[in-house]
């Protein structure tokens, strides 16, 4: 199907690839309309738990063509990321449609008929081309079940579920996992919790902010750590082989 300048393309979620790959577009000449279908942009951000922060740096992190407008938190907090999205959208013009939920994708002989409910009704509309991004970690959290669960005396819930650090206050807390939420929450029920308890299957070395007195994202953060992080795309042989014969030092990070 030729794609010509002008052609209409639809982008499901307005998280941060969908609002990076609709600017892009619309750059190069595309009428782009991106659905969201809750009420916010910012995907993950949108949903994240009060208190987080950005692990990377703020001068790495923003689209190409829009600097940050203010200056944040090394560090950016989730309200600050949220404020930088929104302000890009509308700086950028994006046609953002939050609220808008996408139904269905069919195959047309011309395009894909993309059909979506709002608040005034279900609609249809024909777009060229259609690009997923509704992300990988946006909907519900999976809390597995637990033997023996009915004779906790505690509460049970994941990070998505925290609101208010509050809950941790005098209370005796176990944190179950390694990744960043996990040592966030760890982090944070530190200082208003009784005790608390993290555990875990693999320990893991977690990398200091400051190496010899120098940021770590200076360090880390070049094209050569960037290849040597586990990639979600098909390597390149060179890739591979660094991969295969390095692999026990990268399983350390």
């Amino acid at each position: 199907m030729l794609l010509t300048k002008g052609s209409r393309i639809a982008v499901i979620g307005a998280g941060i690839s969908g609002i990076a790959a609709a600017n892009i577009l619309q750059k190069n000449g595309f009428e782009v309309v991106v659905f969201e279908k809750s009420e916010n942009i910012g995907g993950v951000w949108a949903v994240s738990y009060p208190g987080i922060h950005l692990q990377n740096t703020y001068p790495s992190y923003h689209l190409s063509d829009y600097p940050w407008p203010f200056t944040p938190e090394l560090h950016p907090t989730g309200g600050q990321i949220m404020r930088y999205w929104n302000q890009a959208v509308k700086h950028l013009r994006l046609d953002v449609r939050v609220e808008h939920e996408v139904l269905t994708l069919e195959e047309q002989s011309d395009g894909w008929l993309v059909r979506y409910k709002n608040q005034k009704g279900v609609h249809e509309e024909l777009f060229k081309y259609s690009i997923i991004a509704s992300g990988q970690y946006t909907e519900g959290k999976y809390r597995p079940p637990f033997p023996g669960e009915e004779q906790f005396g505690g509460t049970i819930i994941t990070e998505r579920e925290v609101k208010s650090l509050d809950l941790f206050d005098d209370k005796r807390v176990a944190v179950v996992g390694f990744g960043k939420s996990a040592l966030d929450m760890s982090t944070f029920a530190a200082t208003r919790s009784q005790e608390v308890h993290h555990i875990f299957r693999t320990p893991r070395w977690t990398i200091p902010e400051w190496i010899l007195g120098i940021h770590f994202t200076h360090i880390l953060f070049s094209r050569f750590g960037t290849v040597m992080m586990t990639s979600w795309a098909h390597p390149t042989p060179a890739e591979r082989f660094l991969h295969s014969k390095l692999k026990a030092g990268i399983d350390q990070f």
